[in-house]
């Protein structure tokens, strides 16, 4: 998906980054300090939170292009708490224990090696820190915007039936054994496995020292 057909799409299913954003708060109660927007792509959600936070921003994609993109986006208010570096999230550019809050919307599926990623979460959240990573609308939708985004989000995939087929089945894959395992593998304790189609989320923590 190139930058302006990313952002057309965002902006038709604005509403669920604010529902998303709202959930992540107060599931997690993190207000202050450092936070990363994972697989960011323009930044839609963590703009949403820096919005509603005291929190300071990196927004990490591997596509230059997309990040580029924030200058199409109402973000021109909060220069000052974000900063953005493109990576692969297989390779976090930073060190140890950095993050309060790590967040990711609608990219894990692409991602090569999950395990890798949640370890590379691990290493570059503080003890405490929590990351909330998957995909979905959020709770804070009414039912008339919650059918008008998921119709925005069907209109997407017309002509590509076979990635959305790779998507249904990658979904299928993070059931709540997976993100066992997950915890497992990588320390990261499982706070909270949550179904929000047409994606989940997963809520993690790191131990406290």
């Amino acid at each position: 998906m190139d930058p302006e057909e990313y952002i057309a799409f965002a902006e038709s299913i604005k509403l669920v980054y604010i529902s998303v954003a709202k959930q992540i708060l107060e599931d997690t109660g993190i207000k202050k300090g450092f936070a990363l927007d994972l697989s960011s792509g323009p930044g839609y959600l963590g703009f949403e939170i820096i919005k509603m936070t005291e929190l300071n921003m990196v927004f990490m994609d591997l596509n230059q292009s997309l990040l580029k993109s924030m200058n199409k986006i109402d973000n021109q208010l909060f220069r000052e708490a974000f900063s953005s570096v493109a990576a692969d999230a297989h390779s976090l550019p930073f060190k140890d224990n950095e993050f309060d809050l790590i967040v990711s919307r609608g990219a894990f599926h692409f991602w090569k090696n999950e395990i890798i990623v949640f370890s590379e979460i691990y290493r570059t959240l503080k003890p405490g820190g929590q990351a909330y990573i998957g995909g979905g609308f959020g709770r804070y939708l009414n039912d008339i915007d919650r059918k008008a985004c998921g119709s925005a989000w069907q209109k997407q995939w017309v002509g590509k039936e076979r990635e959305l087929t790779e998507f249904k089945m990658r979904i299928k894959r993070f059931s709540p054994e997976y993100s066992d395992e997950i915890s497992s593998r990588t320390g990261l304790v499982k706070k909270a496995y949550i179904k929000d189609l047409p994606g989940i989320w997963l809520h993690l923590c790191k131990r406290t020292a």
